[in-house]
């Protein structure tokens, strides 16, 4: 376990290991592999940074392609022969203020997010039929 503090009171992560500090113990075969990949959250806190989050910037941000195929987006058909190849399956986005959360079944450029509130997760068969 380790702990990401936020940035500029905002946080991102890339859904990488990022406390590998010596003492730990931890050997990331996956950061070997693909050594860009650890570049998504610097690249989320960045994109971040830039802006005054909106619904459409946040889904510009995770539609975002700058390091491909090591991109917060990712796509199969842009990675070439490779031990190990993957694609953004699912984005969400959650405003826990409003209770509302928005999905985006695939990679977000090229699937739209569908709103979703907190009560209507309660039917875990419209859940399903985003993904």
């Amino acid at each position: 376990v380790g702990i990401v503090e936020p940035r500029n009171g905002r946080l991102a992560h890339g859904n990488i290991f990022l406390d590998l500090r010596t003492e730990r113990k931890i050997h990331d075969h996956f950061k070997e592999i693909y050594p860009q990949l650890c570049l998504r959250s610097s690249q989320a806190h960045d994109l971040l940074d830039e802006i005054s989050p909106s619904l459409e910037r946040l889904q510009e941000i995770f539609s975002d392609h700058a390091n491909a195929p090591e991109s917060i987006c990712r796509h199969l058909e842009d990675q070439g022969p490779a031990p190990i190849a993957d694609e953004t399956v699912v984005s969400v986005i959650m405003d826990l203020t409003a209770r509302v959360f928005y999905i985006s079944s695939g990679p977000p450029c090229k699937n739209p997010y569908r709103r979703l509130s907190f009560p209507s997760l309660m039917d875990f068969s419209e859940l399903m039929s985003i993904v």
